[in-house]
């Protein structure tokens, strides 16, 4: 079960921004065993690109880059994601690199892009940005911009890349993108496996929105009476983890006292992204069984 009560935590005493506490290993002397699936890497909670495998994607960059013709040295890498957050950094990415050495070889090409937003059903298209640029040299392709920025309406998007040589074409490459508004919405998960008292229980924060966010391994525990469990001082790690747009972050575990009594207990930790101004308090439930 996730849920963020900031409010009941403020009606608990609690306040909405907690102190940091170091996190150490001194608190549990044993790991709890996480339930099957719950610990799973590149955990998807929300699939924003589920729209996009209604166009089968047809020649885009290949992986390498490397493009079928011209000069060896030549990259365009695919994009690095394919859920463009209007108004946000980044966009619509196609860059071009060399693999090697500048060079300064005649390359007098025109590069022609265009950004088209396309109909659910496939039909019906608009061309909504274009652009060309002449490319004289192997050493002007090196950072050329092909792709386009963020300002759009919400929707499937697809950029067309077309290369051309003294007026031939020598190819066109095409990526499918879907650009959505940016959105603030984040959950903790804690494994609904009872955790034992002096063993350890595991937890994930859940980015449902579409924009990355950060969390801190800072956590702190409540009784539902809202007097907190003194976990003692613990270190696990200083390091701001970085959740993708529909995506849960890796497990991370939580310290129960050995004198714990059996229960269901409040646990919270801070997260951020960048439409909020301060950190965020996300809680969740967890129950601590009996003795193991």
């Amino acid at each position: 079960m996730t849920s963020s009560k900031p409010n009941r935590l403020v009606r608990l005493g609690l306040g909405a921004v907690i102190a940091s506490v170091l996190i150490s290993s001194s608190a549990g002397r044993a790991s709890a065993l996480a339930s099957p699936g719950f610990c799973s890497a590149d955990r998807i909670v929300r699939d924003y690109l589920s729209p996009l495998s209604k166009f089968p994607g047809k020649n885009g960059f290949p992986p390498s880059g490397k493009l079928a013709f011209g000069p060896s040295a030549l990259r365009v890498m695919p994009p690095r994601e394919r859920l463009v957050t209007i108004g946000q950094k980044g966009g619509f990415e196609s860059f071009g690199t060399l693999a090697s050495r500048p060079s300064h070889s005649s390359l007098r090409w025109w590069v022609e892009s265009r950004l088209i937003r396309i109909a659910l059903d496939g039909r019906g298209v608009q061309i909504v940005k274009s652009k060309a640029q002449f490319i004289p040299t192997v050493n002007s392709f090196k950072g050329r911009d092909f792709g386009f920025g963020s300002k759009v309406q919400p929707g499937i998007y697809r950029l067309e890349v077309l290369f051309r040589s003294q007026g031939e074409v020598l190819r066109q490459y095409a990526e499918m993108f879907r650009a959505v508004p940016a959105r603030s919405d984040l959950g903790l998960a804690a494994d609904p496996q009872p955790v034992p008292p002096g063993t350890r229980g595991q937890l994930r924060v859940e980015n449902f929105g579409t924009i990355s966010a950060t969390y801190a391994y800072e956590v702190r525990v409540w009784r539902p009476d809202g007097s907190e469990l003194p976990l003692g001082l613990q270190l696990v790690s200083n390091d701001r983890p970085l959740i993708s747009p529909g995506h849960a972050g890796k497990c991370f575990q939580f310290p129960v006292p050995a004198d714990a009594p059996a229960g269901e207990y409040i646990v919270g930790v801070l997260a951020n992204d960048p439409l909020l101004s301060a950190p965020q308090l996300l809680t969740t439930t967890f129950s601590v069984g009996p003795s193991s």
